[in-house]
């Protein structure tokens, strides 16, 4: 490319990534920055298709989650050699020596380009284009994709903050209001049920069950539920030293998937019921384990240490309002106690016995 042109280029370029950031600063859902990206990258470079891929943290896979000009399968299945895992550009020229002809013909690419995209702390994944036809990639187009690669790890991480914020916001506004029910009654019955319903809701989940640890500290004993059949609540007693560990350690126990989990008391029953992971933690009140609460849901899931921490959160206010119940069941039974004990105490006209005595 020719002096003049060469720069010509490049102004383009520049004035086309200064268009791109002004977009990216005004989004604030993932999906849209990752399908703005794609789009923009197809437009400005003039070519077939652009197809962005994020590493998963918690499976250490890497997972396409946007494609633009060409089919979502082919973008998978599209290789991505060891330069690419360690943030480092890929050049694959001409197609057919890694795919065989019919899958270049089937993808209708001949040649590709990836960029990482990451920003100054962490990789975070790549962007790739396709031509139709096979195209030797200039420097100039290199430097736009990667500098767009690095726009949009920006824009990644910065929406991924905001959601997190967020999220962080409506889970202190659900525990508040959680807090605000369970205190609302006193009635025991009333508490436990209003703690499988909301947790249920709140976590997002298939259902939910509450138990107490009964007087010999050996059972479970299964106080509330919430989106539940009765054949699975009535499949068997729930022992303390079997199953999941959270009443015997005092942590939460977790199961991403239980049909890979040996833990299970009942696993037979559990699959039948569509549950597919679970999730339980102790319920204390000070250092002591009173029960347990558990939430169950109907695909596979790795629960992450925000989800724990925040049913450990809800498991703290029910374990309080529990308590509270229990402490209010008791001041009530003392005082029915001792308005019977004077009622036996006094004649029809109010009198105690002792006052007869002394007359």
């Amino acid at each position: 490319m020719k002096g003049h042109a060469y720069l010509n280029q490049a102004a383009i370029y520049c004035r086309e990534l200064n268009k791109i950031a002004v977009a990216l600063g005004s989004v604030r859902d993932l999906s849209t920055v990752l399908n703005l990206i794609t789009r923009r990258a197809v437009d400005v470079l003039n070519l077939k298709a652009c197809s962005l891929g994020l590493w998963d943290k918690k499976t250490g896979k890497f997972e396409v989650v946007a494609v633009h000009g060409l089919r979502e399968k082919h973008a998978k299945n599209v290789p991505i050699d060891s330069k690419a895992l360690k943030g480092l550009p890929v050049v694959v020229t001409d197609f057919s020596k890694w795919l065989s002809p019919d899958k270049v013909k089937k993808r209708g690419i001949a040649s590709m380009l990836c960029v990482p995209v990451q920003t100054r702390y962490d990789k975070l994944g790549v962007v790739c284009v396709y031509s139709a036809k096979k195209h030797r990639f200039s420097t100039l187009e290199a430097e736009f994709l990667k500098s767009l690669g690095n726009l949009g790890a920006v824009a990644i991480e910065g929406t991924r903050l905001y959601e997190r914020l967020q999220k962080r916001l409506m889970e202190t506004e659900t525990l508040v209001e959680i807090s605000r029910v369970l205190t609302s009654s006193l009635k025991p019955q009333e508490v436990f049920n209003k703690i499988a319903e909301t947790t249920t809701e709140a976590m997002k989940m298939k259902g939910c069950v509450v138990r107490l640890l009964d007087e010999k500290r050996e059972k479970l004993e299964q106080v509330a539920s919430y989106g539940l059949s009765e054949n699975f609540l009535r499949k068997g007693p729930i022992h303390s030293d079997k199953g999941l560990e959270d009443v015997r350690t005092g942590k939460p126990a977790i199961v991403p998937d239980v049909l890979a989990d040996s833990r299970l008391q009942y696993p037979e029953e559990t699959v039948k019921e569509g549950i597919r992971c679970e999730l339980a933690v102790p319920l204390k009140v000070k250092d002591s384990i009173i029960g347990s609460i558990r939430v169950f849901g109907s695909t596979p899931h790795q629960f992450d240490e925000e989800e724990i921490k925040y049913l450990e959160a809800i498991a703290s206010h029910a374990a309080i309002a529990i308590e509270n119940a229990r402490l209010y069941r008791i001041s009530l039974k003392n005082w029915q106690d001792l308005v019977q004990e004077v009622w036996e105490k006094s004649d029809v006209w109010g009198r105690t016995k002792i006052e007869r005595e002394e007359q």
